[in-house]
């Protein structure tokens, strides 16, 4: 198997939504639907004004999608959720069932606070703005469930995708590199203390803590 490593191409785009997907399969945003996904990705694949990039690892054999990692500079969302909101609509439309859905407010109130210009986490500011700027937020990642087991495969695509995702950062002059995590992801956040990543003091809210790391 020859793994390489590229920006995201449209022939690779059905494959990264089913990681996505599988990925995030407890979020809500996953539920939405493989349109919304497919236009989130897109979005953050395409030119913006922050700068937002997927790095993907690629099967050759299969050409396919086995792994990614996406950023952005801090303050996108407000932009990307605007720019979503017809495929939000959308995917609700198509799936009335969501409204009843005991996440679906939890969903919500982050989006409203975005879209109309809010901070999604305001007490965080402050904190952030100490560190080197600018600061880029790790948004997601992921590996196909098929190559996590065995010889450590999957950790070391996700390896070699941060060790990609550093270089690009390296190439914006990015100061600091944020990645938001739910309280119970427990094998993400040891994954951050082991590659000694510093935990915030501040938490974004009852389900999420923040890592930072300086970009040298």
């Amino acid at each position: 198997m020859k793994i390489s490593y590229s920006n995201l191409k449209s022939e690779y785009l059905d494959s990264l939504v089913k990681i996505h997907r599988e990925t995030f399969k407890d979020h809500f945003n996953s539920r939405l639907g493989n349109f919304y996904t497919r236009e989130y990705l897109k979005w953050l694949n395409n030119k913006n004004e922050f700068d937002s990039f997927i790095l993907c690892a690629v099967d050759e054999e299969e050409k396919r999608v086995i792994g990614y990692i996406c950023g952005a500079r801090l303050g996108f969302q407000t932009k990307m959720n605007r720019d979503l909101l017809f495929p939000t609509v959308i995917s609700f439309l198509t799936k009335p069932y969501l409204f009843f859905d005991k996440r679906f407010f939890l969903f919500l109130a982050p989006k409203f606070r975005t879209l109309i210009g809010k901070d999604e986490y305001k007490q965080i500011k402050n904190y952030e703005s100490n560190l080197k700027q600018p600061i880029y937020s790790v948004i997601s990642f992921g590996i196909d469930s098929n190559y996590k087991s065995g010889m450590n495969l999957g950790f070391l695509i996700l390896e070699d995708l941060y060790k990609k995702f550093f270089e690009e950062l390296k190439k914006r002059n990015v100061g600091t590199v944020r990645a938001t995590i739910r309280k119970n992801n427990n094998n993400i956040i040891k994954y951050y203390q082991m590659k000694k990543w510093t935990l915030s003091p501040i938490e974004g809210d009852s389900q999420t803590i923040f890592f930072y790391k300086e970009i040298n």
